[in-house]
């Protein structure tokens, strides 16, 4: 019996680079800006690596955490975002991720934030995705692409780069002039910094007591409370 071969596939076309006269030599794998690539597109060396790194994140974070003293939850998970999370969205997004190699980071992701938690290795998976404590390497990918496209589509040279790799944007709304007497009439002061809930709550309650002394007897000054509230 004899069985039928395998289709050939069409070899991509002999590409010859050369600098002041000295031929590159084709690499099987090159790294660009820390990124990665293979030639045959395969994400096995991209995902060895955040494997590697990450095996060393976590074995740091063992060494400084302990239940009295270092690091504790909060200042863990920081570091797992910082040092690991960074690093997934950097690369992933931009690779030919097969289902076995999203399964390989998304052990990771659960393993770093298990550890982070102080959770046993063994801890359910479901219960930690039901916690809401970690994204999904996919939906880190998701966001990670949009956030791109919506950065990129805000000037007219970016949404021509995006429009030549196929890439769906949305349409520019149109922005209608104001006024000029509004212009001279609106007075917006610029909007305060260090916002962050419990930073520096003493300083900025006692900078609104002084905003509203000086304003409590001018009868044209209305507050209102701008935040959405459940209407019952």
């Amino acid at each position: 019996m004899i069985q039928p071969g395998k289709s050939k596939k069409e070899l991509p076309p002999n590409v010859i680079i050369t600098i002041d006269g000295t031929i590159i030599k084709p690499k099987q794998q090159i790294k660009i800006l820390g990124l990665l690539l293979q030639s045959d597109g395969n994400a096995h060396a991209a995902v060895t690596k955040i494997k590697t790194t990450t095996e060393q994140i976590l074995s740091m974070l063992r060494r400084v955490s302990n239940r009295n003293q270092g690091f504790k939850e909060d200042d863990a998970m920081r570091l797992i975002r910082s040092f690991f999370v960074s690093r997934v969205t950097y690369s992933a997004p931009y690779l030919q991720l097969t289902k076995a190699y999203r399964d390989t980071l998304n052990t990771m992701v659960r393993k770093a934030t298990k550890q982070a938690l102080g959770m046993p290795i063994y801890s359910s998976t479901q219960r930690l995705l039901d916690m809401g404590a970690h994204n999904t390497v996919e939906e880190l990918i998701t966001a990670h692409l949009s956030n791109q496209g919506i950065r990129l589509s805000h000037t007219e040279h970016r949404r021509a780069f995006l429009r030549t790799i196929e890439w769906q944007i949305e349409p520019v709304p149109i922005k209608a002039a104001l006024p000029e007497e509004w212009k001279t009439t609106i007075q917006t002061n610029p909007l305060p910094r260090n916002m962050t809930l419990g930073k520096n709550d003493e300083r900025r309650t006692a900078r609104a007591k002084a905003i509203a002394r000086k304003l409590e007897e001018k009868p044209k000054v209305l507050y209102a409370d701008a935040s959405l509230r459940k209407t019952q």
